[in-house]
């Protein structure tokens, strides 16, 4: 029986044997600093493994992992080809899309739907709001806008309605996704289960809500501009409209893989932010970042919003807000399981004084190499003040330290195969975080007590898994609603995390 803790349970393995860890017959798990940067990093092992003959000239079988699962439209993507040349030359043209200075070239556009985010929470003063759909509502709105043109991107943020008195929010498309995102567990874990698993929970049929909203807006894009129109769109599809010779199906898989990666890691990393700013031991860090904020940026006297005049001030001139972010990154690295690779065909691999042969299976999971002790102590507490200058400590001593912590972190992947839209979700967490946390009149939100009878006003720790029992939070509702802050907002443990309960609510 699946209990929602298959990454602690590995990590708990780390802790009791050490940095290396047979996990079966086939794969071993590293937190080993230096192999893992050679896996990742140095020699990008191949997610896919090719058995050769025994003069290694012809290939015999190609070994799939489970990235392979990770196709859409009965296509390929660029995160589900295994093969290492292959995914450097479908990376290559949309690289540019991803780029940083693309990026800060429409930082308008950012600003435009940031803003509408800040309007609703301020428009729902003493009222609930459910965070984790706010935040994924802007981040499809952003993402969408990158992918399918910035004049076709959605626009639930305007749309929706995220109050209600009764603490619940349903929106179709998002429970499609999320329903998408629910089920990776047993596409990472156990991929031939994974199409019965689909259709006796009935997630296969919701599924498919999120599969058709995607193309209907690969369809009125196609619709609406000509060919010649199109390519000049600076967009994810102008870009692979002729590259992938205008095949709907291709090019679909690829806008539906960035859009659904996009959207489901930011809203979570976003969440998982607010509420850690929300809890009574964390106090000190919100004021710290409203008048962090406040020194750095102007404010609009007219609609109170926050005017970030230049993005590089996010970056060079607010080391509390970046501290907090970094921390966040550290604990609710939105995508902290294994991440599987192959050794590749030739020498193996040198682990411990073993050598390991061609074609077995090699992972590191970000959730423990966030954990090692480098980071220092109460390593499942959120703790800032890590990630800034110690007394007495020079600042050299400062710089080296925190290279130390950046070498161990994990967050967007490592080497060739890290996330292509890092620059884009960094950027919009920034400049989210300063515009929701620099503005006065939400600095008094808290975690909603009509949602959560319980709130910790001590800890800072956090949670993976389920533990002992999922409750249903609608046919249990009074055990649900007398769950702690820290036990509703434990990480629901599949390959990706979320709020084990698909929402968070708050009043502002």
């Amino acid at each position: 029986m699946r209990k929602e803790q298959g990454m602690l349970h590995v990590h708990n393995l780390h802790l009791k044997y050490g940095p290396i860890v047979q996990l079966s017959p086939n794969e071993l798990s590293i937190t080993d600093l230096p192999i893992v940067r050679k896996i990742y990093l140095n020699d990008n092992y191949p997610k896919e493994f090719s058995h050769l003959t025994s003069n290694s000239k012809k290939i015999v079988k190609i070994e799939k992992g489970f990235y392979s699962q990770f196709g859409n439209f009965c296509n390929k993507n660029l995160f589900s080809t295994g093969d290492t040349r292959e995914h450097i030359n479908k990376k290559k043209p949309l690289q540019k899309i991803y780029s940083k200075t693309f990026v800060l070239h429409h930082s308008k556009f950012l600003t435009e739907k940031i803003n509408n985010l800040v309007d609703n929470l301020v428009s729902s003063k003493n009222q609930n709001v459910d965070v984790y759909s706010l935040f994924g509502a802007l981040a499809m709105d952003v993402v969408t806008g990158f992918e399918f043109g910035f004049n076709n991107s959605s626009n639930f943020l305007n749309e929706s309605d995220f109050q209600n008195p009764n603490v619940t929010y349903k929106n179709d498309v998002f429970e499609s996704f999320r329903d998408s995102s629910s089920l990776w567990f047993w596409v990472c874990m156990t991929p031939q289960l994974y199409s019965f698993v689909s259709k006796w929970s009935g997630k296969d049929k919701t599924m498919v809500i999120g599969r058709k909203w995607i193309w209907g807006k690969i369809m009125q894009v196609v619709t609406n501009y000509t060919a010649e129109d199109l390519k000049k769109q600076d967009c994810t599809i102008s870009v692979l409209y002729d590259r992938y010779d205008r095949d709907l199906a291709k090019i679909g898989s690829e806008l539906a893989d960035h859009t659904l990666a996009g959207a489901d890691t930011t809203q979570t990393t976003l969440t998982y932010l607010m509420w850690q700013l929300a809890r009574p031991a964390n106090k000190e860090w919100k004021e710290k970042l409203l008048d962090e904020v406040q020194s750095v940026f102007a404010i609009d006297p007219i609609d109170n919003h926050v005017i970030i005049d230049d993005y590089n001030k996010l970056d060079l001139q607010m080391p509390i807000m970046n501290a907090i972010i970094k921390e966040n990154f550290r604990l609710h690295a939105a995508i902290p399981g294994s991440e599987r690779r192959f050794v590749p065909n030739g020498e193996g691999l040198k682990v411990g004084g073993y050598k390991i042969k061609p074609g077995i299976v090699v992972s590191t999971q970000p959730y423990s190499l966030h954990r090692q002790n480098v980071f220092g102590n109460d390593l499942d507490e959120f703790k800032p003040e890590r990630w800034l200058p110690f007394a007495k400590e020079t600042a050299t001593e400062y710089q080296d330290r925190i290279k130390e912590f950046e070498r161990h972190m994990m967050t967007f992947g490592q080497g060739n195969r890290m996330c292509l839209g890092m620059h884009l979700a960094v950027t919009e967490i920034k400049a989210c975080v300063a515009s929701v946390f620099g503005n006065k009149q939400l600095k008094n939100y808290e975690i909603c007590t009509e949602w959560c009878n319980q709130i910790d006003t001590e800890s800072k720790t956090t949670k993976m898994g389920y533990g002992n029992k999922l409750i249903d939070k609608f046919k249990d509702r009074q055990n649900y609603l007398a769950l702690s802050d820290t036990e509703k907002m434990r990480m629901a443990d599949s390959y990706t995390i979320r709020p084990l309960f698909d929402e968070c609510w708050m009043t502002i």
